[in-house]
């Protein structure tokens, strides 16, 4: 699904409802980086775990291996 304003993913990353249930992919990922711990990795609202998963070329696996130091 793709917002008709400004042509970018929605995703719907959790089991919010209603307005909230579809997000920018790059509006998640700042709130993410900017609220303290538990919202990195847990919607605020209905709490459900998000999914993280780093799509990095096979050939770049040290990328992974980054991403996943810095979540732990």
């Amino acid at each position: 699904m793709f917002c008709a304003y400004c042509r970018e993913d929605l995703i719907a990353p959790c089991h919010c409802k209603g307005t909230q249930k579809y997000v920018h992919r790059s509006c998640l990922d700042n709130w993410r980086s900017t609220k303290e711990g538990f919202a990195f990795a847990h919607c605020t609202e209905c709490r459900a775990m998000f999914v993280l998963r780093a799509n990095v070329p096979a050939d770049r696996w040290w990328l992974r291996l980054k991403f996943q130091f810095l979540v732990a």
